[in-house]
């Protein structure tokens, strides 16, 4: 079987990554810059660029780019959670834990973890990987998660979140949850909370315009709904036209208008 392992060596407050890839003894590395493409170096066309030195392992002159150990919040053996502060929720909780599904199949999945609602799904990894340990690395708002084992074949893996993103896609879980339990005034707040961490999410915004909508707040909803469709039009044009949420607003000209399809005036 062959060996093989994932582990964060350097990260920048800037959103950069340098992730070591070792694979039979051989290595190489993994270098993406702030919310860039991946950029793959075999071990010595990173030295060759003065990403790392001579035995290849990496260099640290740039003031962007510490060792991960630098951005370490916790080393734990597992199942594990990690206390974390996130933007627009504050303090909230990512657990990791080897959970089965329906069928029995085993897997790595981490979740955020909130009183009152349900987890949040951040990944999930095939549980073949044996892990014992996991390490988290903050750098900014994005969260690194490094599983190890001892075993034979893969013995380390990492995966990246975007704590903004996570942060968004719970709160919208959240205010969906609430919609569905006729609650829409309840729903407003995470909404808002969503759009204020991340103002171009289309589909947060389109859920508040449904919001307003059922609370018959129908200016402030077509002004959200114009917002969402600027945002995201095709997708949000078709959901609008069947959406029973937006039934108050179906008789203005303006919606008509708004989720006409592309070339086509609105009926009159």
């Amino acid at each position: 079987m062959p060996e093989r392992c994932l582990r964060v060596v350097a990260l920048g407050g800037d959103g950069s990554s340098l992730v070591a890839e070792e694979l039979d003894g051989r290595r190489r590395y993994h270098l993406q810059r702030e919310d860039g493409p991946v950029e793959s170096l075999e071990a010595e066309d990173c030295t060759r660029r003065g990403l790392c030195d001579g035995t290849g392992s990496p260099g640290f002159d740039s003031p962007r780019q510490l060792p991960a150990s630098s951005w370490l919040v916790a080393d734990e053996k597992l199942p594990a959670s990690l206390s974390i502060a996130l933007p627009g929720m504050g303090e909230a909780a990512i657990r990791l834990q080897l959970e089965a599904d329906r069928y029995g199949e085993k897997s790595w999945r981490q979740s955020l973890v909130r009183s009152g609602v349900d987890p949040e799904v951040d990944w999930i990894y095939p549980g073949e990987l044996t892990a014992e340990r996991v390490r988290w690395y903050r750098a900014r708002d994005v969260l690194w998660t490094e599983l190890s084992s001892s075993g034979p074949g893969l013995r380390c893996a990492v995966m990246r979140t975007d704590l903004r993103a996570l942060a968004v896609r719970a709160l919208d879980s959240e205010a969906v949850s609430l919609l569905r339990q006729g609650k829409p005034a309840e729903a407003e707040a995470p909404l808002r909370r969503a759009l204020e961490v991340a103002p171009g999410d289309a589909t947060a915004a389109y859920n508040l315009a449904c919001a307003l909508a059922l609370t018959g707040r129908a200016d402030e909803a077509m002004a959200t709904l114009e917002r969402a469709i600027g945002l995201e039009p095709r997708r949000l044009k078709m959901v609008a036209r069947e959406d029973p949420d937006l039934d108050s607003l179906r008789a203005r000209e303006d919606f008509a208008r708004l989720v006409a399809p592309k070339g086509m005036a609105a009926e009159p």
